[in-house]
């Protein structure tokens, strides 16, 4: 599948930190992954929670094309939103995951 970069700042240093989700280009159709991805990237979690909040495709939607339950789609969204697409990459969302209260 071929999608367009995410791009927040590009050049500054602060281009992967909290962005606002609106700040994310406009996503087609065919920007998202298909069903049963198995990767996800940081990008491709951005592009869902984009489509959602743009109202491109709804919440339910995207849980059951992407078989996740609505807390893992909050919790992209609220990772996007509090530190950009970085903190959509696994090893930094086990560390958000763990600094946060449960």
């Amino acid at each position: 599948m071929r999608c367009a970069k995410l791009k927040t700042n590009p050049g500054s240093q602060n281009s992967t930190r909290s962005i606002a989700i609106s700040a994310i280009p406009p996503v087609a159709e065919r920007d998202l992954p298909q069903p049963g991805c198995k990767y996800w990237s940081g990008r491709l979690k951005a592009r869902v929670v984009a489509a959602v909040e743009s109202g491109l495709i709804t919440r339910s939607e995207a849980c059951r094309r992407y078989a996740m339950s609505v807390e893992e789609y909050l919790t992209w969204k609220d990772a996007l939103q509090r530190f950009g697409i970085n903190g959509l990459q696994v090893s930094r969302a086990q560390s958000v995951w763990n600094m946060t209260p449960h």
